[in-house]
Formats: C-alpha cells, sequence, structure tokens
C-alpha cells in the first residue's frame, strides 16, 4: 500500500471536497480518498501499482487544479503481523 497526497487549488467548500473524493476513488487501486479544502490537497490510500497521474488526471476531470504530489510507502499492519515476535 501507498500513500498519495496531491496538491489540489480551487476547492471551496465540503462539496468540493466531496467531488474530488468521488473522482479519485474511481481510479483503479484507490482504496479511499480524504479531501482537504483548508489544507488544499487529497490524501490517497492505494494499492502499490496505482497510477499516480490516473489520480492527477481525476482531480483535473473533476474540474480542479493539481500541484505537486508525494507518495508514501506505507506498511501494511493486520492482526497477526502483531503476533509475530
Amino acid at each position: 500500500m501507498k500513500e498519495i497526497v496531491v496538491n489540489v487549488n480551487g476547492m471551496m467548500c465540503q462539496n468540493c471536497e466531496k467531488h474530488v473524493n468521488e473522482a479519485v476513488k474511481k481510479v483503479a487501486g484507490v482504496k479511499s480518498a480524504v479531501a482537504d479544502k483548508d489544507a488544499k490537497n487529497v490524501v490517497v490510500q492505494a494499492k502499490d501499482d496505482v497510477d499516480v497521474e490516473s489520480i492527477k488526471q481525476a482531480v483535473v476531470d473533476a474540474g480542479y487544479e493539481v500541484g505537486e504530489s508525494a507518495v508514501h510507502s506505507i506498511e501494511k499492519k493486520g492482526f497477526f503481523s502483531r503476533l509475530k515476535k
């Protein structure tokens, strides 16, 4: 899994956040998306093979401008990973 943070310009209200969330969640491999108008970004949890450019294009297609993005690998920790020692 990885976390992708994409800067988004043009969100003005909660409906804008919802619009961005819905657009990004349609991209194959995206597990969740949380847009924040105040932080001017959308934080996406996605499979490792997701195409970051597809996420950016979804934001543009929704009517917003994209800025830089950052990708971070995240370790998925399940219940059984805590049992190993």
